[in-house]
């Protein structure tokens, strides 16, 4: 027996144990099949007898076979005939058959077999090693078969329980599917057929304001061959606007080139809505709290200072008279007129932590540098300040929402940062303005990034409402760590006009 042939036998033993092709013998001599089955026995495989055409047609309804051997000459029905059945049947159309029949068959009967379905002939007496060359092909080619069912099989299981639809687009404007599973007409109101035969363009369906943003993701995909993902928006055939998440990639042939994207749409509708809903209660909620900072700030300011000037002036006039009160009475005196002043000193600054005053009056670089100068006093962390000279005056939305993210960066900072080493920087480019506040220090970790939001946000509303207060005033907010380096940006536009 050559290597090659011992090589696929042994291959077939092997496969034995995850799954057993199936091989028909037909033949009314039982010598003759038990001639079959000593060649073919070392293929491990299931060897079914069949003693007759019509025995050999019962089996054939009941399971399926890799490769057919049988024999011409048979009473009753010979084996030409008996092809002829089998491949009227849709089951067996196209099993393989090979017909055994004896080495003086003439070409007529060779002929005659090919056209009764036959696709190939072994002549008696036969070399066991032929017999076993040829059977071996057909096992082979009935695995490959299998195992493309099974991932066929996987593939319809794994698009059938996906939640979205599946598909495959071609990698070019206008970006069309190829194919689409069913789950689409959920999401879209339009069958897959429709996409997929051409008589609905899915560039029609996305809304007309997004269908730049995915081209464009779709167009640097197919051009770089990387993944993308992005949230759009598409009309549904009932005129409604749903969200759908498309994830995909580009797959490249050999020439590098992308030949499609694959990926799936998931309708996100649900948490776009909540997401704006939860927006829309942070900016009430920023704007509540604002308020409430400017009226405890003003009740804090207004109800205190009365009465703290008042029982100033009662001590300096108890002063005057400090030796008719006695020894010490005069210290005494002092050391009260003194705490007085720190307690009022106290009552502003608090007041202007609340709501700093002097931005309305004085604009934000004095906001800023009175709010550093007094950080740097209260917590010894010196602050490197680079702020420019003058600055236009910016509404007054703008200035408190800059102002906050300092205030917010650096309270976040102390909290945070081993050793902080901050700088603050302001700046006015084209047509906007940026505020950056960096820790050079000990940082913070990508980790505790995530950790600073969610804290912040129970407690202070934190990044999460500087980041709303930005959106709403059409800018943005920026929060990066990179080993020690953490850094906060936030630009405005000059010209701010808030959003909702």
């Amino acid at each position: 027996m050559s290597k090659d042939l011992e090589s696929s036998v042994d291959h077939w033993s092997q496969e034995t144990s995850r799954s057993k092709a199936a091989i028909l013998l037909v033949d009314d001599r039982p010598d003759n099949l038990d001639a079959l089955e000593a060649v073919l026995k070392d293929f491990g495989q299931d060897l079914i007898r069949a003693r007759s055409g019509q025995e050999a047609l019962r089996l054939l309804f009941d399971r399926d076979f890799a490769v057919i051997l049988l024999d011409v000459r048979m009473p009753d029905m010979d084996g030409f005939e008996t092809a002829e059945l089998i491949r009227k049947r849709r089951r067996s159309r196209h099993t393989p058959i090979i017909f055994i029949t004896a080495a003086d068959a003439t070409p007529n009967q060779i002929a005659r077999g090919y056209c009764a379905g036959g696709v190939d002939f072994i002549f008696k007496p036969y070399l066991s090693e032929v017999l076993k060359a040829k059977v071996g092909i057909f096992l082979e080619l009935f695995q490959k078969s299998e195992e493309i069912r099974e991932s066929e099989a996987r593939f319809r299981t794994l698009i059938t329980n996906v939640r979205g639809a599946v598909y495959r687009r071609k990698a070019e404007p206008p970006w069309e599917f190829q194919f689409v599973s069913d789950p689409i007409a959920g999401l879209s109101g339009y069958a897959a057929s429709e996409f997929i035969e051409g008589r609905k363009s899915y560039a029609s369906v996305v809304h007309p304001d997004d269908a730049k943003v995915l081209s464009s993701a779709l167009e640097e995909a197919a051009k770089k061959g990387v993944s993308f993902g992005l949230e759009y928006r598409i009309v549904r055939a009932d005129g409604r606007t749903c969200w759908v998440l498309d994830q995909g990639r580009a797959v490249a042939s050999n020439s590098s080139k992308a030949e499609h994207l694959d990926g799936f749409l998931f309708e996100v509708t649900g948490r776009k809505v909540a997401e704006e809903v939860l927006r829309d209660f942070l900016g009430r909620l920023i704007e509540t709290r604002d308020n409430e900072r400017r009226r405890v700030a003003l009740e804090l300011y207004d109800s205190t200072s009365p009465l703290l000037a008042s029982l100033t002036g009662k001590l300096y006039t108890l002063r005057h008279s400090s030796r008719e009160l006695g020894p010490g009475a005069s210290k005494i005196l002092d050391d009260s007129l003194k705490l007085v002043d720190d307690v009022s000193h106290i009552v502003r600054n608090l007041s202007q932590l609340l709501h700093p005053s002097m931005l309305e009056q004085s604009g934000l670089l004095a906001g800023l540098r009175w709010y550093i100068s007094d950080f740097t006093k209260r917590t010894g962390i010196p602050v490197d300040m680079r702020l420019p000279e003058t600055l236009v005056r910016l509404s007054q939305d703008a200035e408190i929402a800059l102002f906050r993210v300092a205030q917010e960066s650096l309270a976040s900072f102390l909290r945070r940062s081993t050793r902080p080493a901050v700088t603050v920087s302001l700046s006015v480019g084209t047509g906007e303005v940026t505020l950056e506040v960096s820790d050079k220090g000990q940082g913070m970790s990508r980790g505790s990034l995530g950790k600073a939001e969610s804290e912040d946000m129970a407690n202070h509303l934190g990044f999460a409402g500087m980041r709303e207060r930005m959106r709403q005033l059409a800018g943005n907010l920026e929060i990066s760590s990179q080993n020690a380096l953490t850094t906060v940006v936030a630009v405005l536009p000059l010209n701010v006009r808030r959003t909702e």
